[in-house]
């Protein structure tokens, strides 16, 4: 028998932001997922910060904490003048869920104090709340370029906590990008990135040959997933494969995963617990394991072609 549909989750809700266009999608609804701080962490180190900071909310003391009129004026996004909205961004983290809008504003406070990062700022992107630093032009834009690199190479409480920092378009974009192709990791990102987290799958859910047309709407409706995830601050890619078309997250070098215990990278397991389930076309799957009872499917970790 399979799971008894409950609320959707976040993840179901940026994947099917498609679905009512994608003529392949089912009606099931998945459970929610959120538990925990609600960070997508781009430095392992960076966790501790936010929790950190969660706690410190517990005190009426917190002088890191700042107040609602600030949040207020953050969130309009006129900390980055009136077009930040508009323009491509550095994103430091992504906050989803329920104290998505909290855990974003001890964020802030403490990568502006601690980090001296005085221009961040977060920005309401669909479902997410972006930390996030600069305006740029494009991918092209060479103080891009520039910003990224040291955001990425600042030094936190020992460790660089945005290594994994990502340059995002200010909404989802229109037809193929090539920066977003799985193939195309090694000329974007360079090499050394062997894994990442598959989180959904666009085809024919009845098994059979897909048409012509079925693999367009397939990649299509991929595509655009990966780019509405972009826009909210996830760095996620797209495969096209000769029946289905994937979405994934994230990108994982040979050692962040542990080939003789399975041990995983602590960012690989901040992502997973924001992407816990691998959805076909949009909605949540179930699968049955030996004799065992019918379980949602499970993201997973897979090579890069």
């Amino acid at each position: 028998m399979p799971a008894t549909p409950q609320s959707p989750t976040p993840q179901k809700k940026i994947l099917t932001k498609v679905r009512k266009k994608n003529a392949l999608c089912s009606e099931s609804r998945s459970p929610r997922m959120v538990q925990g701080y609600p960070a997508l962490v781009f430095g392992a180190g960076f966790l501790c910060i936010v929790q950190a900071a969660g706690c410190a909310a517990t005190s009426s003391e917190d002088s890191g904490a700042i107040s609602a009129e600030e949040g207020q004026v953050l969130f309009g996004g006129t900390a980055g003048g009136p077009s930040a909205n508009d323009a491509w961004t550095i994103v430091l983290a992504a906050f989803r869920g329920e104290e998505a809008a909290q855990a974003a504003q001890f964020a802030l406070a403490r990568v502006v104090d601690e980090g001296g990062l005085q221009s961040a700022r977060i920005q309401r992107r669909g479902e997410a709340f972006l930390l996030t630093i600069g305006a740029f032009d494009g991918p092209g834009d060479p103080r891009a370029a520039a910003e990224l690199e040291r955001v990425q190479t600042l030094q936190m409480r020992g460790g660089t906590p945005f290594e994994r920092a990502l340059l995002t378009p200010p909404e989802p974009t229109g037809g193929k990008v090539a920066e977003y192709d799985l193939r195309q990791v090694d000329a974007f990102y360079g090499p050394g990135y062997v894994y990442t987290l598959q989180i959904g799958a666009y085809g024919r859910a009845d098994g059979r040959d897909p048409s012509d047309a079925d693999r367009t709407e397939a990649r299509r409706a991929a595509e655009e997933a990966v780019a509405v995830l972009r826009a909210e601050g996830e760095p996620a890619f797209y495969y096209h494969g000769p029946n289905m078309s994937s979405v994934t997250v994230g990108l994982f070098r040979a050692d962040e995963i542990d080939a003789q215990t399975g041990m995983r990278s602590p960012a690989f397991y901040d992502l997973q617990a924001k992407f816990p389930y691998n959805l076909l076309n949009g909605a949540q799957r179930t699968v049955r394991v030996g004799g065992a009872r019918a379980q949602a499917q499970r993201s997973a970790l897979v090579a890069i072609p």
